[in-house]
This record gives structure tokens, C-alpha cells and sequence, in this order.
């Protein structure tokens, strides 16, 4: 019985053999592999799923101060023999307001000093604006620049008034906020003015930050929605900023006119039939968003007819044919932490607002080196034109 186990197992079996360890090492770096890769897919997609549900907070939390100014009383006197509805004029200078060289449109020119008839609802439109730009922030400049002084002349006078709005106890808050973090990052010589203390990196998630901390219900505040980990201060400005879940600031604009995700009913890029971009001589995805197109997102439609202007019942504004509907953008980079959406209008100068006018009109003209704010880019340089790997409020499911 011995001697026949010993024929079936041979004397000399010590170990396993060089082939067949690397067949073992192999079959356990595969199996590992697949095992990483469904776990990093899960993992990202966690991350996916929690910036979405950061970013509809931020919505619903955003919108509800939004839709405030559909009934906002204006802290503004007009005068009672001001007319509702405002002479027309020709705004040359694109600044929503008629200056001594514009004329008006009977043709007459101005004289000195120009009699105009603004319009009691244009006055209000105009300073309902300037609330918006001051008290829902998306740049340090905002921050910087007071209410604009209008400067009335009295019909069949020479006598001026001026017009302007308290300066919102919300705005001065923020100012305050934002002079006293920056000063506990700089030291007492900070001044949060200074780009080379509160850097404008980041300044839309910052603006919103300070937004955010303002909202409050009773004894809660809107960071109380938010996690420690989800507020952070990745440029080390003093400035913080939400944070998504790649731990990347969760960027904000107030006015995005250029931002759309998708053609309109022309089924076309951009402006139908034509090479807005001047590259290629074709409508393609370069072109999304395009100033005088019909390309828009669900929540922003940019239309003017069927999605006007809220704040413009009468239809005062001198580009009211053009203008629609604006909705806050809010937006995370995603998991490339690109932003494909501008910010600016690609001049090279940082938009200032021009107080009285929002960014979508008149619609800015394109040149080289100039784009609408809001408008999806390749910011990265990666050939993906466009913000389909953001994840925005007006479209959380656009990964």
C-alpha cells in the first residue's frame, strides 16, 4: 500500500514552479484591478451624488431670494410727476441709461441739459437690479461698488435731482463678513479690496459663501446645511468657499446669459446657418450659447417671448425685445475640476457690472478673445467644448 502512494506522489514535489507563481500574481492583479476599478467608479459617483444634492440646496436656498424680487418694495422715492413708462432712446453706449449724446427715438437730439422722461417703472426696474448685484454677490466688485447715483433733470428745467438707493443693510453685512475674515487671515493690515489678499480665484464661491451664511430661519443658519468638511479655503485668501465632493468651491453667477446645455428648436449650434466662431464654417458644439441663438438649458430657456424678463412686466427696459429670463447658475467643476463655463467675457478685463444693466443686454458682440458670461467653454483644453461634466442647478443631472 506504501509503495503504491509513493508512485502516485512524486519525492521531489517541494514547491510551486516560477510559471505557475506569475500565473497566481497575475490572476490576483487582475481580480485586484477589477475589484479598484468598480470601486473608483463607485467612489466617483458617490462624490457625483453628493455635489448634486450640494448643489440643489444651494438652488432652493439661492432661488427663494431670487423670486423675493418679483414683489420687492424698492427703498427709492420717485417722484410723483414722473410717468410710468420711460421716453425711447437710443443707448449707443449699451449702458441701459440715456445719456446727453444719445438721442431719443422722434429723433431729436438731447439738448443741455437733456430733458428725458426715464419712467417711474424704468427707475424701479433699474434699482431693482442694483439690489440684485449688491445683495446676491458673484464677484469682489460687487462687494466694492455702492449704489449708483442717478441724476434726474426735472422735465422743462434746469434743475438736476439725484436718485439713488440706500446702500441694503444685507450688502453692508457682507462687507463686514468679508473684512473681518480676511483680516483674521492677513493680520490688521488686511484690506479685503486688495487681490493680493482676497484673490479673485475663486471670488463667485466666496460671494456665495457669504449668501449663503446670511440666510437665516430663526436661530439657523444656511451653513448649518453643510457639513465642516464641505467649507473650506482652497486659495488660502482668508475667503471660504462650499465645497463639492471632490473638494473643489462650488462656483456661482448671478447672471449667466451665455449658459445653455443643448440646441434649441433650429436643432443647431449656435446661431442657425451661421459660423458664429469664424473657425470652421460649420454649426458645431463650439458655438453653444452663442449670443442671438436659440441654444438654452431647462431651467433657462433664453427666450424672450415665451421666458421675458420677470422683473420687466412693462416692458420698459430699451432692449426688452432681447432680453429674457436670467437664473442664477450654480456650478461644480466635476470630476475633471474644470470649470467649462467663462466667468468673465474673455477680454482680459474682469467684468465690473454696469450697474444698471444685467450681463444679457445688449447682447454682448463677440470678437476674437471675447465670450458671453455663463457660456460653456474647453477651458481645460481638453476638446470637451461645453459643461456637460459640470454639474449645475439648471441641469443636476447633466453628467
Amino acid at each position: 500500500m506504501n509503495r503504491i502512494h509513493r508512485k502516485l506522489v512524486p519525492a521531489n514535489r517541494q514547491a510551486f514552479t516560477l510559471v505557475e507563481l506569475l500565473a497566481v500574481v497575475v490572476i490576483i492583479a487582475i481580480l485586484g484591478s477589477i475589484t479598484l476599478s468598480a470601486l473608483y467608479g463607485v467612489i466617483g459617483e458617490a462624490k457625483a451624488t453628493r455635489t448634486r444634492t450640494q448643489v440643489a440646496k444651494l438652488h432652493t436656498m439661492i432661488m427663494y431670494k431670487w423670486d423675493s424680487y418679483r414683489v420687492r418694495q424698492v427703498p427709492l422715492p420717485i417722484p410723483g410727476w414722473m410717468k410710468a413708462r420711460p421716453e425711447d432712446f437710443d443707448d449707443d453706449n449699451n449702458n441701459c441709461w440715456r445719456d446727453p449724446s444719445e438721442r431719443t427715438h422722434d429723433n431729436i437730439y438731447p439738448s443741455t441739459p437733456p430733458e428725458h422722461d426715464y419712467g417711474g417703472a424704468y427707475i424701479r426696474l433699474l434699482a431693482l437690479r442694483e439690489l440684485m448685484r449688491m445683495e446676491l454677490p458673484d464677484r469682489i466688485s460687487d462687494l466694492e461698488d455702492g449704489p449708483r447715483a442717478m441724476p434726474i433733470v426735472v422735465p422743462g428745467t434746469n434743475r438736476v435731482i439725484t436718485l439713488q438707493l440706500a446702500e441694503p443693510s444685507v450688502w453692508k453685512s457682507y462687507r463686514r463678513k468679508a473684512n473681518t475674515l480676511i483680516k483674521s487671515r492677513h493680520g490688521a493690515a488686511g484690506d479685503w479690496t486688495n487681490a493680493a489678499h482676497w484673490s479673485p480665484s475663486h471670488q463667485g464661491a466666496e460671494c456665495l459663501y457669504l449668501i449663503v451664511s446670511s440666510i437665516r430661519d430663526g436661530d439657523t443658519s444656511g451653513l448649518d446645511f453643510f457639513k465642516e468638511s464641505e467649507i473650506g479655503d482652497t486659495d488660502d485668501d482668508g475667503m471660504p468657499e462650499l465645497l463639492d465632493g471632490w473638494g473643489r468651491p462650488i462656483a456661482f453667477l448671478r447672471w449667466a446669459p451665455g449658459f445653455a446645455t443643448g440646441e434649441g428648436p433650429d436643432g443647431a449650434w449656435g446661431v442657425a446657418g451661421v459660423d458664429d466662431d469664424m473657425q470652421n464654417g460649420v454649426d458645431d458644439i463650439g458655438e453653444i450659447g452663442w449670443p442671438g441663438s436659440d441654444d438654452a438649458s431647462s431651467l433657462q430657456p433664453r427666450d424672450p417671448v415665451n421666458s421675458p424678463d420677470p422683473f420687466d412686466p412693462l416692458k420698459v427696459d430699451p432692449f426688452a425685445a432681447s432680453t429674457y429670463a436670467l437664473y442664477p447658475l450654480i456650478f461644480s467643476a466635476g470630476e475633471d475640476s474644470v470649470y467649462d463655463i467663462s466667468v468673465d467675457l474673455g477680454s482680459g478685463t474682469p467684468v465690473r457690472y454696469a450697474f444698471t444693466c444685467p450681463a444679457n443686454y445688449p447682447y454682448v458682440t463677440l470678437t476674437s478673445g471675447s465670450i458671453q458670461m455663463g457660456r460653456p467653454v474647453d477651458a481645460g483644453g481638453d476638446g470637451e467644448i461645453g459643461s456637460f461634466d459640470n454639474i449645475t442647478n439648471h441641469l443636476l443631472d447633466s453628467r
